[in-house]
């Protein structure tokens, strides 16, 4: 059960997406040496569509699965353009789940913040760049129009996509980082970056979180960086992160 204030924005409709329209592939990447899984979402009438080059969002967690539900009902009114998600899973955890958590042995981590381990930071980066958007562009129609390619994410994949997003901006036009706890700015410099940005973050969350995340939003603001920097009473919660998608995803396409 969700508990929600009188105060609380109100609940979001959700719509299943009809079969078909949301599943799993798996990509075998050279890059990183392994498999790894995605979850594809593809919106109403995308067979009609699809030869167009749609508008894509690459989310890092896998979040494609958790937002598809809350876009769909958006799209299918007209009040969101057809959309499509893919959603890329992390590397493991390599140490023992029963002992004390080593971030250095946590490939989540590594892979999506830049100060844990740059070198398989910059493998991951590789692999979205040079593997993921060829082969979503390839399969599905995903559009390589930057100001059609989206990158976002939560806790550590908000750095990862905060991070996409200054490091690459002729890539992505938009990046939505979510309650990012870690400083993303790392060998970057962020002096002419026009990528736009939407941040959130629950001001019921840890510390670090909430810092971090206002302390991106002003070094934005600082380097003329176009941001939207939106705090709620939430925690470190998907209910926040995937309300808060819609938000982000509305204020895209209106901007």
């Amino acid at each position: 059960m969700v508990w929600r204030g009188s105060e609380a924005p109100p609940e979001p409709e959700t719509l299943e997406p009809s079969p078909g329209r949301i599943f799993e592939r798996t990509i075998k990447s050279e890059i990183l040496g392994e498999d790894r899984l995605v979850f594809v979402y593809l919106p109403p009438d995308y067979e009609a569509l699809k030869l167009l080059g749609l508008p894509v969002v690459y989310l890092a967690d896998g979040a494609s699965w958790d937002f598809a539900n809350y876009v769909e009902p958006l799209i299918r009114r007209g009040e969101l353009p057809p959309f499509i998600m893919i959603g890329i899973l992390p590397g493991d955890y390599l140490g023992d789940p029963n002992e004390e958590y080593n971030r250095s042995l946590d490939l989540r981590a590594q892979e999506y913040v830049p100060s844990v381990n740059y070198e398989r930071f910059k493998l991951h980066e590789r692999f979205l760049l040079e593997e993921v958007l060829p082969w979503s562009e390839e399969n599905f129609g995903a559009s390589n129009n930057r100001d059609e390619r989206i990158v976002g994410g939560f806790s550590n994949g908000g750095v990862f996509a905060a991070a996409m997003g200054l490091k690459n901006p002729n890539v992505f036009g938009y990046a939505l980082p979510f309650s990012p706890g870690d400083n993303p700015v790392v060998e970057t410099d962020i002096s002419n970056v026009n990528t736009k940005f939407y941040l959130t973050v629950g001001e019921l969350d840890e510390k670090r979180f909430v810092d971090a995340t206002k302390n991106l939003a002003d070094t934005l603001s600082q380097n003329n960086i176009t941001n939207v920097f939106e705090a709620r009473v939430a925690g470190h919660d998907n209910v926040m992160w995937r309300e808060e998608f819609v938000k982000a995803m509305l204020w895209v396409f209106e901007n």
